[in-house]
């Protein structure tokens, strides 16, 4: 079983209204991880305080052990998203805040610098696939700093 695939498994067995969900839709286990996002949006919406700990708790066991390219995808995947959901919603960002542990703090503060180089580069003048590639680039480049530092 891979990192993701058994994170997925573990977000369903954690989440009941989640499995319920992803069992109707039977998504890839990346689509998965972004449908969490939107789970844990909801979770937030509901102001359902254990929940919403108990998914970022997951979140960040799973952080702990990835290899490179599994916390690249949970950054892409999951705080990207959820910090892009909630930034059309008048709480925005303050999904966040106080449920981040150590490893998801430090991947938040490599997407917020992103967001800064990217304002920085007048990213608005660039086309979409311009910027998604060095948004992309960008991020890996952090997360291979990153992994390279611990």
């Amino acid at each position: 079983m891979t990192e993701i695939q058994e994170l997925v498994s573990n977000l369903r067995r954690e989440f009941p209204r989640f499995r319920e969900r992803s069992n109707e839709q039977s998504a890839g286990p990346e689509q998965e991880i972004s449908a969490f996002a939107a789970f844990v949006i909801e979770l937030y919406e509901e102001r359902d305080e254990r929940q919403l700990q108990t998914a970022f708790h997951c979140i960040e066991q799973a952080l702990k052990t990835a290899s490179p390219r599994f916390r690249e995808l949970i950054a892409c995947e999951f705080l990207e998203i959820v910090q892009d959901l909630a930034a059309c919603k008048p709480y925005a960002s303050e999904v966040l805040g106080g449920y981040l542990g150590p490893e998801t703090r430090r991947i938040r503060a490599e997407l917020d610098e992103i967001s800064r180089t990217c304002s920085r580069l007048d990213m608005p003048e660039r086309t979409v696939l311009e910027t998604e590639v060095l948004t992309w680039w960008l991020l890996r480049e952090a997360l291979q700093k990153q992994g390279a530092a611990a």
